[in-house]
Order: C-alpha cells, then structure tokens, then sequence
C-alpha cells in the first residue's frame, strides 16, 4: 500500500485489499472534505458499488457520519438496526445488510475518512476479532493516503514553479 503513489489507484488498492482481508461482500472507502463536514464515497466494491457512489453524508449521519464525527470504530452485528443514513442508501438501492463494521482513518488526531465493510461472503457476521484487524489495515492505509496526498502536492507546486520559471525566463 504505501509504495503507491497516486491516490485514486491507492484509495482503490486499500479497499480492494480490505475486501478481500476482511472476506466481505462490500466495502466502501469515503473521504471527509473537511470544509463542506461531508463525507463522500470515493471507492466502493460489490453489487450495488455503483449506485453507492452517488451518495455522500454529513458527518454524525448514518454508521460512517458517526465514526467520522467520534472517531471510534463502530460495528453494527445486524445492519437494519443502523442509523437512519445507512438505512436511506441501503433501502434506495435495495441492499440489504446483515452486519456493517465501519473504523475511522486518522492522520494523528484528525479523521480523514472511514472503511466501512458490510456482510462477510460466507453470512458469518462481522466479528469484534475482525474489527482489531480492520482498525490496524485503516491505520496503515491512513498514512498511505497522507503520503500520496504530500507526494501529490509538491508534485503540483513543482509543475507551478516550472510553468512561472519558463513563463518568467524565456529564451530568445
């Protein structure tokens, strides 16, 4: 994960990676844009991924609002019974969930996003065992994206000093 650069083909791998890690049928990777408090969905697997995308929510709204806004992982052993902006997605696109682990993606203190992984293939539900892991896969793919974020950064203000150089110093 951390020799990824780029932050799309990262955020992919993370949730790829959590997927098959965790066994489960769907996972989602959403990203908190810290100015509007929303939290979007930035990568998502399983049947409904892409009507799942379309979607983004403040944060305290649903399983995913409310470990942004805590900062606590939260596992949900029967998803019927989760807040109602899971429910809201889940009942639009018509996915039903069994159980729904979501833990926060930190940078230090700061939350950054969240995993959220919902059913296990084999109908087990998601167990406390599996959240420790997930929690240690989220903690790791949190610096991954710090990383990749820092990368891209001085990337761009690399490229805006080359473009003002060769704007300011053309040669005749």
């Amino acid at each position: 994960v951390n020799s990824v650069l780029d932050l799309d083909d990262l955020l992919e791998l993370i949730i790829d990676t959590a997927t098959r890690m965790m066994e489960a049928k769907a996972s989602s990777l959403l990203l908190l844009d810290e100015k509007t408090r929303k939290l979007y969905f930035k990568v998502a697997t399983g049947a409904k991924r892409e009507e799942v995308m379309q979607y983004e929510l403040d944060v305290g709204e649903g399983i995913a609002g409310q470990v942004a806004d805590k900062g606590e992982a939260l596992l949900l052993p029967d998803g019927s019974t989760g807040p109602r902006g899971e429910r809201r997605i889940s009942e639009y696109i018509g996915f039903q969930t069994n159980s729904i682990a979501c833990v926060p993606m930190k940078v230090g203190r700061r939350v950054i996003g969240v995993v959220e992984i919902i059913d296990k293939e084999d109908g087990t539900p998601i167990q406390e065992e599996d959240m420790k892991t997930l929690t240690v896969f989220a903690e790791l793919a949190s610096m991954a994206i710090s990383n990749a974020r820092k990368i891209a950064q001085v990337r761009r203000e690399n490229r805006d000093l080359r473009e003002e150089l060769e704007h300011r110093y053309q040669i005749i």
